[in-house]
């Protein structure tokens, strides 16, 4: 558009409103910066009626105007990023509220685990290293996806969030990674607030096995695990050991110089849970990864959870809609359909 509008101008002889156009397109985007720099680094060239010769006549002022764009785009990349992900709850100003006391007329006599669960959320001794109390999420339809859901997952315990496709179980775990704002409730993390400022040293010990698959297409499968692995503070043999390991482990080695790009849906699942399980965090957050695993797979899959949990007596919550699989691995299930937890 700059380009049209400076034609333009330049044919009806409207020079001072054709420099102004010029610095409006060195604001809105590099393609004119990029081009007038190119013609202040060659003044003998000719210019036709459209590329009519450079504004500033000195190349560095373009290198100059690129890389403020650049800087000037970053921010305002961050500033939105940060926006969007912001945990800001709606009801902020809402009072706290605790978690209800049921009664014995509320609840059968085959769901009394779930009273001893509340009451070991409410004590205050409690040192769960996952706590989620009261969590909500209302959508600006109303629409409420999550109703007061409160568990805690101790050390090297893994929890299942069991539930049908649709009752919450991603909004769930989508919150606890702040992958989308909550509307209420507390969520704490190693006795951490999600909401203090400095989130990275939060999560910084976490892994997270989200339910789409998170891969560079262009990437192979070992240099998403040198990556990921780097990023979890692996150097040298260390690191090594580890890609090694979650290859073997989760028999994908044989595909270990292939692009995510060529890999069938079940070994970018496989591929995801080691990204998650790299470098054993202390915590684990995995939503629904035995999704396109054949049998033997997911029994491959299970063994990989398993052991990571032991390497550093981690505590994972694990999202699913199999009874199984719940009942393979974890210790602890909630049911986020009825809101109902079991030992």
């Amino acid at each position: 558009m700059p380009f049209v509008l400076q034609a333009l101008c330049n044919w009806l002889n409207l020079e001072g409103l054709s420099a102004v156009i010029q610095v409006i397109g060195f604001i809105i985007g590099p393609c004119l910066a990029f081009q007038q720099g190119v013609s202040a680094m060659n003044p003998t060239g000719t210019h036709d009626i459209i590329f009519s010769g450079s504004l500033f006549p000195y190349p560095w002022v373009y290198f100059g105007i690129l890389a403020s764009q650049a800087i000037g785009y970053m921010i305002i990349t961050i500033l939105i990023e940060n926006h969007k992900s912001s945990v800001k709850m709606r009801s902020k100003n809402l009072p706290a509220r605790k978690l209800s006391e049921p009664d014995d007329e509320e609840l059968p006599d085959s769901l009394a685990d779930t009273e001893i669960e509340i009451n070991r959320m409410n004590d205050p001794d409690n040192a769960d290293v996952i706590k989620v109390k009261d969590l909500q999420k209302v959508y600006p339809t109303g629409q409420a996806a999550v109703k007061g859901i409160s568990f805690g997952v101790e050390k090297g315990q893994i929890f299942g969030l069991l539930g049908p496709n649709g009752a919450g179980k991603s909004t769930t775990f989508n919150m606890i990674t702040q992958l989308i704002s909550r509307s209420g409730g507390e969520i704490e993390l190693n006795g951490r607030s999600i909401d203090s400022e400095n989130k990275f040293s939060i999560y910084k010990d976490c892994g997270v096995c989200p339910q789409f698959d998170s891969l560079w297409d262009l990437l192979t499968v070992r240099e998403h695990l040198v990556i990921f692995g780097k990023i979890k503070g692996l150097t040298g043999r260390n690191l090594q050991e580890n890609v090694d390991y979650f290859l073997n482990i989760l028999h994908i080695k044989q595909h270990q110089n292939k692009r995510s790009s060529q890999l069938s849906g079940g070994n970018k699942r496989r591929l995801c849970v080691a990204l998650a399980s790299i470098g054993a965090p202390s915590m684990q957050f995995m939503d629904e990864p035995s999704t396109g695993l054949d049998p033997l797979a997911r029994v491959y899959l299970w063994d990989t959870i398993k052991q990571t949990m032991a390497l550093r007596n981690s505590s994972i919550i694990l999202t699913t809609h199999s009874m199984p699989e719940a009942e393979s691995l974890c210790s602890k299930i909630g049911n986020i359909f009825y809101f109902i937890f079991f030992d």
